[in-house]
């Protein structure tokens, strides 16, 4: 008798990616990351395995998104009262 291998997801991988990703790269990086995680959810949950790992890669994810906006609107915020405190 042959024992067949046990058959993986590659949900933990993906989460690793994930993380890295979000961390690494600027707001495209994020939106990676949560696609990846997603997915990597999914594919945990039809392996019966469990989806600690791809649910931090989300929240990390999701994290740097909201710093990348929050980094953006005050960009956007301190270009506008400087180009109006030049006008004065």
């Amino acid at each position: 008798m042959s024992a067949q291998p046990v058959q993986r997801s590659n949900a933990q991988t993906l989460s690793i990616i994930a993380i890295v990703i979000s961390v690494l790269c600027f707001l495209a990086g994020p939106i990676v990351g949560i696609i990846l995680s997603l997915k990597a959810r999914k594919k945990a949950a039809a392996f019966g395995e469990p989806a600690r790992l791809p649910q931090i890669a989300l929240i990390v994810s999701v994290v740097f998104v909201a710093l990348h906006v929050i980094g953006i609107i005050f960009s956007v915020i301190s270009s506008l009262l400087a180009v109006q405190g030049v006008g004065h």
